[in-house]
């Protein structure tokens, strides 16, 4: 077992509270992300056509980033 330190930022790997914490933090990511495990975050696409999926995917990164910069 390693030494107890002080956390700045966050919780604790293991802890808790930092799943719900997670949530709680990301309740409002737009909708084409969809929360995966407790700390992951997924886009999906399907389609006959890889442009059309390609597009679609570029749409949600898009939209995240989007989301990471707001105030």
């Amino acid at each position: 077992m390693g030494d107890w330190i002080e956390s700045i930022f966050g919780t604790s790997a293991g802890t808790r509270l930092g799943p719900l914490l997670f949530i709680m933090h990301i309740h409002d990511v737009p909708r084409c992300i969809k929360p995966k495990y407790a700390d992951d975050l997924v886009a999906l696409s399907v389609d006959k056509d890889v442009i059309s999926i390609q597009e679609n995917l570029q749409d949600a990164t898009d939209q995240l980033i989007r989301w990471t910069q707001r105030e």
